[in-house]
């Protein structure tokens, strides 16, 4: 016996618009899915790494077939069952005329603008973040600071309690419109070697106002150590379902896992660090802190030790008339002793700071 059963005209058109909107929605997002994507560091105008194999990754469908094209170098790759794949191309010399990263797999992505360089990391807190508009002379002359072949990816802060991959930012060229919200500290010295190496420089700004260098550090690089338990504790609390204060920029390996991890394993020179202000009150502290946080990124990244040149905290507050174990006295002992690892540069700054402003301009 066959039951039939006779439906208004109505209710067909709607069951039948129901059903094929649905199947070419499901294969909308099927192919939404199956797209090739790469983290926020591979973009329009980016410098990439002269003279070192560079890694080049992202995601894809679990299975699918991946290729990267750049200056007659072509190679391939599957994305594993995670959907993730990486690869590895061979060194390429620097070159100033831009070239284009192409990755295809079900989908083509063409990065234009792209440069052969040295590319460095400027990381830490306010006075690294401290744009060039503010600072002594920084407005006088913008276009004469100018310059197409320096490029800085300005990353967005976005603290986290697990690594990233994907980051947030975009790359910017030194333009006279763009230049001057940019880091000083980075625009200078990006400067200075534009001018004694004549190679394309660009700088990846990784900055967080009031962030003590915990933040800056993986979980991994935390439990090196016994030293920091009480942060691994902080950490483990944050997770707990019953917190509700989600994560502010102080929570430990937050910055790591929010803004450093999505740039690893990108090919880099070096990076320079200015930062140690949220840790004044406890330089002993920082003594292990800061020498563990800098061996950390060398390991994350693999690329032996990398030059680390950082700052030593500026002269700030009122003269001590009086002998006292001042904060900021041990937080720039801390530094100086850091100079014990290998690869290493201070920056003496003391003399440049203002009693009564953190932000030196």
């Amino acid at each position: 016996m066959v039951l039939v059963v006779r439906l208004p005209k109505v209710l067909t058109t709607g069951l039948f618009v129901i059903f094929f909107g649905g199947f070419w929605m499901g294969l909308f997002l099927s192919g939404a899915h199956a797209e090739v994507t790469l983290p926020a560091i591979f973009g329009d105008h980016m410098v990439l790494q002269r003279g070192m194999t560079l890694p080049i990754w992202g995601n894809a469908d679990p299975g699918e077939q991946v290729s990267v094209q750049i200056a007659g170098q072509s190679t391939q790759t599957k994305a594993n069952a995670s959907g993730n794949w990486r690869v590895t191309l061979r060194p390429l010399p620097a070159f100033a005329s831009p070239e284009t990263l192409v990755v295809e797999g079900k989908n083509r992505i063409e990065i234009q603008d792209v440069l052969l360089g040295d590319v460095w990391i400027c990381a830490g807190e306010g006075n690294m973040a401290f744009p060039l508009s503010d600072a002594v002379g920084g407005k006088d002359t913008p276009e004469a600071m100018a310059d197409s072949a320096l490029r800085f990816f300005v990353s967005t802060n976005q603290p986290s309690l697990h690594p990233d991959r994907q980051g947030a930012g975009n790359w910017i060229v030194c333009t006279p419109e763009e230049v001057l919200s940019l880091s000083s500290v980075g625009y200078f010295f990006a400067r200075d070697l534009r001018s004694s190496h004549h190679l394309p420089i660009g700088m990846v700004q990784c900055t967080s106002d009031d962030a003590p260098a915990q933040s800056w550090i993986s979980r991994k690089g935390l439990a090196a150590h016994p030293a920091f338990s009480n942060d691994l504790a902080e950490l483990a609390a944050k997770e707990s379902p019953k917190n509700l204060d989600g994560v502010s920029t102080r929570t430990p390996s937050s910055l790591f896992n929010g803004v450093i991890a999505p740039l690893i394993p990108y090919g880099i020179k070096g990076a320079i660090w200015y930062q140690g202000e949220a840790n004044a009150g406890n330089g002993l502290e920082y003594r292990t802190l800061f020498p563990r946080m800098i061996s950390d990124w060398r390991e994350k990244w693999n690329e032996s030790d990398f030059p680390f040149l950082y700052v030593q905290l500026a002269g700030f507050l009122a003269p001590q008339i009086k002998p006292s174990e001042g904060g900021w006295a041990l937080l720039r002992e801390a530094q100086l002793m850091t100079l014990a690892l290998p690869n290493t540069g201070m920056a003496v700054a003391i003399d440049i700071g203002n009693a009564t402003d953190i932000h030196p301009k």
